[in-house]
């Protein structure tokens, strides 16, 4: 991009040195204001225009921030198109014409890329506020920066011919300043609220428990005067981290006591329409107990398909990430009261074991998705006396599996290799095919997200034992690896019913 710059301003240099010194005595340019009509004629207002276009390129290349170095190309360019005119339609000069083409076009693609980059590199910044935030100042500092790209990239957009395809695939994936902001917001505000909340608690119970601090407050008694303290006057959210502390340093005998009070702070947050909070509490009540606790599998359920139910109050449309079980989907299609999701971030291990997860635990020549063990692990909810459940049982309640759809899986054949399909099956969950990858890819919004990794697809590959893959710029690679590898992480699709 340096090169092209200097070549522009030479050639500005060039076509500056044709005129004379006392054509240039007759042009007073001032940046920002127009001359009297007539004053010049079309070729010296071409040289003035030429002039001005200098000008503004060496203000350019001295603002910090790149919306102003934006700003002053786009004028140069504006300049430069003009004298470009005046050579293609007065002057009838195509070579100049072609030459001032030339420069627009370098141009450009500096204009871009510098949008390109800045914009990047302020996503970066506010998404470094964002994850370091401790008070709700810095969420709302980061709500700000995000802000400010959105209202940049609403009138500058990023044009992809002018820019390298890397450096637009970085940019697409910042496009969701406006849903960061949003989000840097409420954080800000449930922090304050969190903070104003454990003020008063404090405040109202540090006559209690003084003469506790004063006799006991290294001690695991202490925390369980304080759990029930902090119960006791409502906050339910304070006795049960209390009371998991308890449970981290092996005192089993509050399990009970745990459990009530996050189902306690799960009601709490059900109240003041905390969506997320109490979702996460409600899980714990219904999963981390042999029994299930109260209704409280009932209350999750309903909290996560009124999610689902409504995108326009809680973002989940098509191409969202959305949360339903211990994990997060992205929305590929929506019929009618029917969800397809995807598993947003890819899994390399099995969550339970800590096992390296494999298409296929051994070599296979016939191997088909029907006969593989990874579609056994995932569709596995109960497992054994010595083996733990598979995905499906580790991922989700009973009355979420229930919501997830048996759906019949058709033979998915490798089409450039002409491999056949397997045998159809039917699953609750399993992989898309390599012609489901390309047709989401191809649509709009964005529903496949690039990854960091190759993921599982259930078309065959090339040779016998081998199945197709996705890398991470979402390109399906049909000739595929050996199954039996850990080369590739999962990311499993369903069907899920979120009717009434």
């Amino acid at each position: 991009m340096a090169e092209d710059k200097k070549e522009v301003d030479i050639l500005l240099d060039e076509e500056a040195s044709e005129s004379t010194a006392a054509d240039k005595d007759k042009v007073d340019i001032v940046l920002d204001e127009e001359l009297p009509e007539g004053e010049l004629t079309p070729e010296q207002q071409t040289e003035a225009d030429l002039a001005t276009a200098e000008r503004y390129l060496n203000i350019a290349e001295h603002m910090k921030q790149f919306e102003d170095q934006d700003k002053y190309y786009t004028r140069a360019i504006k300049y430069i198109r003009q004298a470009r005119n005046y050579y293609r339609d007065v002057a009838k000069d195509p070579v100049k014409a072609e030459v001032y083409t030339d420069a627009i076009r370098k141009l450009a693609r500096i204009k871009f890329t510098i949008r390109s980059k800045g914009k990047i590199n302020l996503y970066n910044e506010a998404c470094r506020v964002r994850d370091s935030a401790k008070n709700p100042s810095d969420f709302y500092n980061a709500q700000s920066i995000f802000e400010r790209i959105h209202k940049y990239e609403i009138k500058h957009a990023i044009n992809e011919k002018w820019v390298t395809p890397e450096l637009y695939e970085q940019t697409k994936a910042c496009e969701d300043s406006e849903e960061q902001a949003r989000i840097c917001r409420e954080l800000g505000d449930n922090k304050r609220k969190q903070i104003r909340r454990r003020s008063l608690v404090v405040s109202i119970g540090f006559i209690a428990v003084v003469a506790a601090l004063l006799l006991f407050s290294r001690t695991l008694q202490f925390r369980k005067v304080l759990a029930q303290i902090t119960g006791a006057i409502g906050d339910h959210e304070g006795s049960w981290h209390s009371y998991q502390y308890l449970l981290e340093h092996g005192d089993n005998s509050v399990f009970d006591s745990y459990i009530e009070a996050r189902y306690q702070a799960g009601l709490d947050a059900e109240k003041r329409d905390d969506i997320a909070e109490a979702i996460g509490d409600f899980r714990a009540a219904a999963k981390e107990g042999d029994q299930v606790y109260k209704d409280s599998e009932d209350r999750l359920l309903k909290l996560e398909l009124e999610r689902l139910r409504h995108p326009e109050k809680y973002e989940s449309g098509i191409g969202k990430v959305i949360p339903f079980g211990d994990t997060n989907w992205r929305i590929l299609e929506i019929q009618g009261d029917k969800l397809f999701l995807l598993k947003d971030s890819a899994m390399h291990k099995d969550q339970i074991t800590g096992d390296l997860l494999v298409f296929n635990d051994k070599q296979d020549d016939n191997l088909t998705w029907e006969n593989s063990s990874l579609r056994v692990w995932l569709n596995d909810a109960d497992g054994s006396e010595s083996d733990p459940p598979g995905f499906l049982g580790a991922q989700f309640t009973p009355k979420e599996q229930e919501r997830i759809l048996e759906t019949s899986i058709s033979g998915a054949g490798n089409s450039e290799y002409n491999v056949p399909a397997g045998n159809a099956t039917t699953d609750k969950i399993f992989l898309l095919t390599a012609e489901e990858v390309e047709k989401y890819c191809s649509m709009k919004p964005r529903r496949i997200a690039t990854s960091q990794t190759n993921w599982w697809l259930r078309t065959p590959g090339k040779n016998g034992g081998s199945m197709a893959f996705v890398n991470p710029n979402r390109q399906v690679m049909y000739y595929g690896y050996d199954a039996a590898t850990d080369f590739c992480t999962v990311k499993p699709c369903m069907w899920v019913d979120i009717s009434e």
